[in-house]
């Protein structure tokens, strides 16, 4: 199926992998939130190889990275980057970061700021497990502008969850893992290229979907899935690290608990330039009628927001459940605002919504559930700049228009911007 990756800078410039294009991966670029998009490219770097599984970073004036796996000749051969210089219109040379022999790498995260650091994190040495779900964490960073990518830090040998990355404005961040029933989090400053060493946050547990978040100073924001109570109900939770503060273990702020009924999977997380968070998450219900949603299970959104240095505040239903599955939404935060988008879908329909600051969504886009809409689904990816335009890229699938001919879906990329 059709995929994409999307990242926003600071003045609206956006930068979006493609995949599953005819062809072969695309980059697609706009100037800013005004401008039109340019011509979908071949991918440079396309030479070394299938790429998959592409994340995208950008900030400031132009400041961008994307990062892909390479899965030619072999499988999980490689992970690849590509940088933008601030004020630069074009990117440099794609370059292979993950050293001469990782034995498999998987699942890149990165992130970037205005003056070009860079910090990128992926599982190393993965054929040591299962499909390779799982390998050890390896940190690379770029300090700044002009600069190359460093060699590859291994800073935890033991098979662990894929890795997830945040950097601020000035240039410090942290890479946070699942590994050994606890999570982990190390301190990074990109500028000066020093790589912290691991520090477990949490006691033994069940935790997964990690998100990290960062802010001037040091401050950090790490969002989880967890389980609570003697009945282990499904949690978010999140920990935060003030600015200037250490980054080590401590009481994690529950910010909601799933009921007897309900599910909760995954969280989403983003911070602005001063360390505002927001957690957003789908709570799922589980109803007698089948008919209803995804056989039976209806979901809405819910988020909380922070202001820096303090705790997250009480949540917010944005959507309540109502006949539709929706999936976990995509976020994105800037200069004070946040911006979400997420779809719902049934067995008859699709719809893809979005709202600015937690309030009342919006509706993007209607249609009739592709016929096969579990392997072609809809997906919406969200960007937000300072000037508080907001940019969806949606990939869809139409269905055909006989449901029984062996026809496949078109599946078309579409792009909205509005403020």
């Amino acid at each position: 199926g059709v995929g994409g990756a999307l990242a926003v800078d600071a003045g609206g410039a956006a930068t979006a992998v493609l995949v599953g294009t005819a062809g072969g991966a695309k980059l697609v670029q706009r100037a800013g939130a005004l401008a039109s998009w340019g011509a979908a490219e071949p991918l440079p770097g396309r030479a070394l190889g299938h790429a998959a599984g592409p994340v995208v970073a950008a900030a400031g004036a132009g400041a961008a990275v994307v990062a892909w796996r390479v899965d030619t000749p072999k499988k999980y051969g490689a992970i690849v980057a590509l940088a933008r210089d601030p004020r630069s219109a074009a990117f440099g040379a794609p370059v292979v970061v993950s050293g001469s022999d990782p034995n498999g790498v998987r699942h890149p995260a990165v992130a970037v700021d205005g003056e070009g650091r860079a910090l990128l994190a992926y599982n190393t040495d993965t054929r040591r497990t299962h499909l390779s779900l799982k390998g050890a964490i390896a940190v690379v960073v770029r300090r700044g502008a002009g600069r190359g990518f460093s060699a590859p830090v291994v800073v935890d040998k033991t098979p662990a969850s894929p890795p997830a990355v945040a950097l601020s404005a000035d240039g410090r961040g942290v890479v946070a893992w699942v590994r050994d029933r606890r999570i982990w989090a190390a301190s990074i400053d990109a500028g000066a290229g020093r790589i912290g060493r691991p520090v477990a946050l949490t006691r033994a547990g069940s935790y997964r979907s990690v998100r990290v978040a960062a802010g001037p100073g040091g401050a950090a924001t790490v969002a989880f899935r967890t389980t609570v109570g003697s009945q282990r109900r499904p949690a978010i939770a999140a920990l935060r690290r003030p600015a200037g503060g250490t980054l080590r273990g401590r009481k994690a702020q529950v910010l909601a608990t799933a009921g007897p009924e309900e599910f909760i999977d995954t969280v989403a997380l983003a911070a602005d330039e001063d360390g505002r968070a927001t957690a957003a998450w789908s709570p799922e219900r589980f109803d007698q009628d089948k008919t209803l949603g995804v056989n039976g299970v209806i979901s809405g959104i819910s988020a909380a927001s922070a202001e820096p240095s303090a705790q997250f505040g009480p949540v917010r239903v944005v959507a309540p459940p109502t006949t539709q599955w929706c999936s976990l939404p995509s976020l994105a935060a800037s200069a004070g605002h946040t911006a979400l988008a997420w779809t719902c879908r049934d067995k008859k329909a699709f719809s893809i919504w979005s709202t600015r600051d937690l309030s009342p969504p919006t509706s993007i886009l209607t249609g009739p559930a592709p016929t096969y809409y579990a392997s072609n689904p809809t997906t919406v990816t969200t960007g937000l700049d300072t000037t508080t335009t907001t940019t969806l890229l949606i990939t869809r699938p139409d269905p055909p228009t006989d449901t029984k001919a062996p026809t496949p879906p078109t599946e078309r990329v579409l792009t909205t911007t509005g403020r």
